[in-house]
């Protein structure tokens, strides 16, 4: 039996449903795609603005897209490895 845990959305936020255009994808650490990512992240608060708009939430946003793949990668192997 395969295991497919649910996955948390990218960018969870309060105000999800006002949100304009698609969330950045998770950044794996590579260095020839920071800058890419960086100014897709930056392109994504200033459309959406009015979510974030302080630098705690923008710096809290950055950190789930580089910190949720590590997390479900974790989930995913515990989960399997308990036979759920």
């Amino acid at each position: 039996m395969a295991c497919h845990p649910a996955l948390p959305p990218p960018m969870a936020q309060a105000n999800i449903s006002h949100l304009i255009g698609t969330a950045p994808e998770f950044y794996d650490g590579q260095e020839n795609k920071v800058l890419a990512f960086w100014n897709i992240l930056e392109n994504y608060f200033t459309v959406n603005e009015d979510t974030f708009n302080t630098n705690h939430k923008k710096v809290a946003s950055a950190l789930m897209l580089r910190l949720q793949r590590a997390l479900i990668v974790q989930l995913v192997l515990r989960v399997c490895s308990s036979g759920e």
